[in-house]
């Protein structure tokens, strides 16, 4: 009962209350108390979509901010390829009056 709790302790109440629940959870699948890799499979697999969906959130906050940035140079190089190109100009010229 120590270990079964101990794994139950490091997750989120809900997932506590899903799995222990008696009639939707491990007490209504298992004919005997659950063991601890039970437990643990069950809880597992309510965490694990979550998890996954935060990584997929996260990527695509990261996606869209590194988008932004691209879209701001990019912006910015449209709006002046002239000066670009004249400093390009600039310089070469004064390498080779050099």
């Amino acid at each position: 009962m120590a270990a079964i709790t101990a794994t139950l302790a490091r997750y989120p109440e809900d997932v506590i209350r899903d799995v222990t629940h008696p009639a939707t959870g491990l007490p209504i699948t298992k004919d005997f108390l659950p063991t601890v890799r039970e437990v643990h499979r069950a809880c597992e697999a309510i965490v694990q979509p979550r998890r996954e969906a935060e990584a997929r959130e996260a990527r695509t906050k990261q996606q869209l901010a590194e988008r932004a940035q691209f879209d701001l140079i990019r912006a910015a190089f449209d709006r002046r390829p002239d000066e670009a190109t004249g400093e390009r100009i600039a310089i070469n010229s004064e390498e080779n009056a050099a």
